[in-house]
């Protein structure tokens, strides 16, 4: 069994799918069955290119959009025609359905009829009217296009929780014994070892930390809100993490004369992150429902999780499928900043006996479901399911 790995991820960033993608190709490449990567910043038209297309929209946005996706399509293609004609893998695993729609149209795979399967983090389409994308714009109609004919003629899916595998199903017709559930996971032994080295910035305490992106769906405004609510003067609220939203946020903080109590430091590398997860009372996941994106199974709980540190986390989608609240985390209605409030005073009167029960089921469940030795185990199975027995029964040998 050869895989090749395949994503658009146009835009680099700091977010959860980077962070599984990364962890796949290492653990493929561990178990000696990794063919290569191709990556959609590797497959942009080139900054001249993209000026050109810009005058040529002629300030039409919706235009220039739609130009940069045909020509992002058309070099990711060439790529994977290149590639497949260097190490013919035996199947290629997407990441977005921009990836699967070029691979499934790629005229060696169609040669060579090698399957595709994806990864769904979530809804392309709707992900797409989270940042500005009008439903009625021909780009979000092209979006949704390409997402229909890709999943259409893709061999298999692994959606992260059961919410995106309900998505697959109701919004776009995939029969269900295409769909495996394989929730996100981390390497317990990495995060452990990165959260016990010393932070290399101090920041004042105690305080809770929001390790988000700063974009609608992650709702860090109702973590800044819930701060508002507490009568603690000298609880600090750190948010780990940038985008578009980084004014906005900040102007709130202002706003409500929180401005020396909520810290933002951008975005940080795992190794800045995890020592300053570990320090804090919890970690908050305060996400909301935006434009139909519901949370996944965010690797931010997963990480507190390993961590051994509390989580308090929106109850919806993929979180709430994590978190079973007082068992292994706290958990509140998605938006309400006072009861998320509630449960971070909770958290901060917690007995040490309690707040350590806690974390040791939270973290037994990950070392059990969500580590990187079940997890691959469950990617390969999911593997077996599109390939043919003969190529199938290569990889077996990886599940023991």
């Amino acid at each position: 069994m050869r895989i090749v790995l395949s994503t658009c991820m146009s835009i680099p960033h700091a977010g959860g799918a980077s962070t599984h993608f990364e962890l796949l190709c290492r653990s493929l490449d561990t178990a000696s069955i990794f063919a290569g990567r191709i990556v959609g910043q590797d497959c942009l038209p080139s900054r001249a290119r993209r000026v050109i297309l810009a005058l040529w929209a002629f300030g039409d946005k919706d235009q220039r959009r739609l130009a940069l996706l045909h020509e992002t399509t058309s070099l990711l293609t060439k790529a994977i025609d290149k590639l497949v004609a260097s190490c013919s893998p035996s199947l290629i695993h997407s990441h977005d359905a921009l990836a699967t729609y070029a691979a499934v149209n790629a005229p060696s795979m169609r040669e060579r009829a090698i399957p595709v399967i994806q990864t769904v983090h979530g809804p392309w389409s709707r992900e797409a009217l989270t940042s500005g994308a009008g439903q009625d714009s021909l780009f979000f109609q092209k979006l949704r296009q390409i997402e229909e004919s890709a999943f259409a003629k893709c061999s298999g899916f692994i959606a992260v929780d059961q919410g995106q595998a309900d998505i697959l199903a109701t919004d776009f017709g995939v029969p269900w014994e295409r769909i495996s559930v394989v929730h996100n996971a981390v390497d317990c032994a990495e995060i452990s070892y990165l959260s016990k080295q010393p932070a290399d910035r101090h920041v004042p305490g105690p305080y809770f930390i929001v390790p988000r992106r700063l974009v609608p769906k992650n709702g860090v405004h109702v973590a800044i809100e819930a701060l508002k609510c507490m009568a603690n003067p000298g609880l600090h609220l750190i948010i780990a993490g940038d985008g578009p939203l980084s004014d906005d946020l900040r102007n709130r903080a202002v706003a409500h004369g929180l401005q020396s109590r909520v810290h933002f430091l951008g975005n940080l590398s795992r190794e800045q992150l995890m020592p300053l997860m570990a320090g804090s009372v919890g970690v908050v996941v305060p996400s909301v429902p935006c434009e139909g994106v519901i949370e996944a199974t965010s690797l931010s709980v997963i990480e507190s999780f390993a961590c051994g540190v509390p989580v308090i986390a929106s109850n919806i989608g993929g979180l709430a499928e994590l978190i079973r609240h007082g068992r292994n985390g706290l958990s509140f209605p998605a938006g309400d900043a006072a009861l998320l409030a509630a449960n971070m005073s909770l958290l901060l009167e917690m007995p040490i006996s309690e707040r350590k029960r806690i974390c040791d089921e939270a973290l037994s469940g990950v070392l059990a479901k969500l580590d990187v030795k079940p997890w691959l185990r469950f990617t390969l199975q999911a593997y077996e399911k599109v390939l043919s027995p003969v190529q199938a029964s290569v990889g077996k040998e990886y599940r023991q």
